[in-house]
């Protein structure tokens, strides 16, 4: 991992906060526990997303694909993130197969646990599918009190929640134009205003 950052922390704006995480990951990675290598990690790929840096992101696919499955929800949470990212990046560079591999990755961990484990995370899926813990109304006291980057904290996590609904197939609630057309909105505002 840190030799595919030291690859791509020439494309980084020196003066954002991305900068200073990559070089986090790369120099005091040792210092770090794994659920924050991941956070940070997640965070910088999302941070090429905006900048357009697709065929950077695809560079930790390998990574992300081989890493092993654990019922640590502080761990895979922000491993998944990055998977649906993945899955994302792939599909805009119209290569499905290697979507669906990232997709069927995040699909196998569903299963992991016990079987009142696999329930209770198979109905707190499908509230994520639904969009019930979209942050509009966090988004919506930012943009009030006039703090952008606030709001960009806020609307980044917005970005990967909608992320997972729309590579994990949608809802009722959340129909495919609504999740795209929210996407490109924070995509907007996110790429304008990158701290």
């Amino acid at each position: 991992m840190k030799e595919i950052i030291k690859q791509i922390i020439d494309i980084l704006p020196k003066d954002k906060k991305i900068y200073i995480i990559a070089n986090l990951l790369i120099y005091n990675s040792e210092d770090l526990e794994e659920p924050e290598i991941q956070e940070n990690l997640n965070d910088l790929l999302f941070a090429l997303y905006i900048l357009n840096e697709k065929e950077a992101i695809l560079q930790f696919q390998d990574y992300f694909l081989e890493y092993a499955i654990t019922s640590n929800k502080n761990i895979w949470t922000w491993v998944e993130s990055s998977l649906t990212l993945i899955s994302r990046v792939n599909r805009d560079l119209l290569k499905i197969e290697d979507s669906v591999i990232a997709i069927e990755k995040i699909k196998t961990a569903f299963n992991v646990g016990s079987e009142m484990a696999v329930q209770v995370n198979s109905r707190a899926r499908q509230r994520r599918l639904d969009g019930d813990d979209l942050l509009y109304d966090k988004i919506g006291e930012a943009i009030l009190s006039g703090n952008i980057e606030l709001e960009y904290d806020y609307r980044i996590v917005q970005l990967k929640k909608l992320f997972f609904i729309s590579e994990l197939g949608y809802s009722e609630k959340m129909s495919k134009l609504k999740v795209e057309n929210e996407i490109i909105e924070n995509i907007n505002f996110l790429s304008k205003n990158i701290y």
